[in-house]
């Protein structure tokens, strides 16, 4: 994991270094963390990414925000 962060603070757009932190965290149970990552990715449009918006759905499950996995 603090090599994906070391990798995210060396590349900020760099979309798939966000996922892999954001599947690192999550894998720790480090929900709120993990969604973080993976909205950077969302929220910058980067539709050519689908795994984001799954790990994403998974994460909002996991922390019981059922509405928000189904959008």
């Amino acid at each position: 994991v603090l090599t994906l962060k070391q990798s995210v603070r060396m590349n900020p757009d760099f979309a798939p270094v966000h996922i892999s932190l954001g599947k690192a965290l999550l894998d720790q149970g480090k929900f709120d963390l993990a969604l973080y990552e993976f909205d950077v990715v969302v929220r910058a449009g980067k539709s050519h990414y689908p795994s984001a918006y799954t790990y994403k759905a998974e994460t909002l499950f996991k922390l019981k925000r059922t509405e928000e996995a189904h959008e």
